[in-house]
């Protein structure tokens, strides 16, 4: 798969324009710089007792889940994983002696119960602290753009809010499960997830993403509930619910699913913020190709009788084939797309919706993997809008050291038409490791 496209819906890393506010210095925000260290310390020790535990709990759990001595299975109550990651950015436009420095270091926390009575309780929390040049060059405007959290309850907190480092935890998992063979009911915050298509999702009417987002392959949860019945293997109904802090921000959907003719078909449709929505999807192949696709279409619910709303129309068309070799096309209508941009690389910092998943009229995405061994696998793809004449370059570089750590080198290059001159708007290079536990 596109591997720089799996992540997305967190303003992570600003990539800073000529006389954008991220090179000119300003104030403290609350805390002394001089306690950053301590800060920091404490932070890096309290991290390291929770994943020593972590790891021990899973190794104690693995070492009494089987019975050697007979053939009966003891089964897992408790599950409690993560990962800690470390994304190193340098942006920059054309200058090089104008590099912007950052640094992320990024944990997640899972813990699940598995009660009797087919009953699951899932907590999961992220830590992230940012420090670098990044938030020293505007402290005020990366705490802001953070943003918030996007539940009916603030699960989220900024335990260090600093000129030069931000500590942001936040619980995007917290929720009650229980299913059946024909029932599955959740409540709390989860993550309800609608869409087929490979790119973009406009029946993802819960979570929609920003592809240029790629470090939060989770995505953010919804504080909703969310009952599913299932007819047959192929086919099932079910309603969600999420309640918003204001009316014209909740969000009640329905959704069919069925096959017929070797195709997954889905039909929605319900209240999305301040529109009424219907959307229909599909995955299928043509010949040996995959093909997936979703139509939405919003509309006022304050000016029903008006004539005017939001088409968004969503194809992909995948392939593999020998050796080691997958393409990718993708391609998104946007009816109600902006005629102008005029910041194309803060585009990534852009909180999108279900209704607006780019601001072009037209986007098309082509992408090329190529595996090279089971341990290193590259992408190369590239994001077009015809209309406005806007490319960027999404190259990226998965390298596996063992099975529970991993290295990937991810570039972000924008080029625009400015001033009637195609130029580039914008660069961004991460170098990420990560360990899994």
């Amino acid at each position: 798969m596109i591997t720089n496209l799996r992540v997305f819906n967190d303003a992570n890393h600003p990539v800073p324009q000529a006389g954008h506010p991220s090179f000119v210095r300003r104030g403290i925000l609350t805390d002394d710089s001089s306690h950053l260290p301590k800060y920091l310390m404490s932070f890096l020790l309290i991290l390291s007792y929770i994943l020593i535990f972590a790891s021990k709990a899973n190794a104690q759990t693995d070492s009494t889940s089987t019975d050697t001595s007979s053939a009966t299975e003891k089964p897992k109550h408790f599950l409690f994983t993560g990962y800690i990651k470390d994304l190193q950015s340098a942006s920059f436009i054309n200058d090089a002696n104008q590099i912007s420095t950052g640094n992320l270091i990024h944990n997640r926390l899972i813990f699940k119960y598995y009660a009797p009575a087919n009953i699951t309780f899932d907590v999961e929390m992220r830590n992230r602290l940012y420090y670098g040049e990044e938030i020293s060059s505007n402290p005020l405007l990366f705490s802001e753009g953070l943003g918030t959290d996007n539940g009916y309850f603030d699960l989220s907190k900024k335990i260090i809010n600093a000129n030069s480092m931000v500590l942001y935890t936040q619980f995007d998992r917290l929720n009650l499960n229980w299913h059946s063979d024909l029932w599955d009911v959740t409540i709390g915050r989860q993550r309800i997830n609608w869409g087929v298509a490979l790119a973009w999702n406009p029946n993802d009417v819960f979570n929609a993403y920003n592809l240029l987002d790629f470090d939060y392959e989770e995505r953010p949860g919804n504080d909703a509930v969310r009952i599913q019945h299932y007819f047959s293997n192929t086919s099932s109904i079910e309603l969600a619910a999420k309640p918003g802090r204001t009316d014209d921000e909740n969000i009640v959907n329905a959704l069919y699913k069925f096959n017929t003719h070797n195709y997954d078909v889905q039909f929605l449709g319900g209240l999305y913020n301040k529109d009424f929505d219907i959307g229909t999807g599909w995955a299928g192949n043509i010949a040996n190709a995959g093909f997936k696709g979703e139509i939405s279409y919003f509309h006022s619910k304050d000016k029903f009788t008006d004539t005017t709303g939001t088409v968004e129309v969503s194809i992909s068309v995948d392939q593999s084939w020998d050796p080691g070799w997958y393409a990718t096309f993708s391609a998104l209508f946007n009816s109600s797309a902006q005629s102008t941009v005029f910041n194309l690389a803060a585009l990534k910092n852009t909180t999108l919706d279900a209704s607006n998943l780019l601001p072009f009229r037209y986007s098309f995405l082509p992408g090329i993997q190529k595996t090279f061994s089971p341990i290193a696998t590259g992408n190369f793809s590239v994001l077009y809008a015809p209309g406005i004449n806007a490319v960027v370059f999404l190259p990226d570089f998965t390298y596996s050291i063992s099975n529970s750590w991993t290295l990937d080198l991810i570039v972000q290059s924008f080029f625009a038409s400015l001033n009637n001159k195609f130029q580039t708007a914008g660069n961004a290079v991460y170098l990420r490791t990560r360990w899994s536990f």
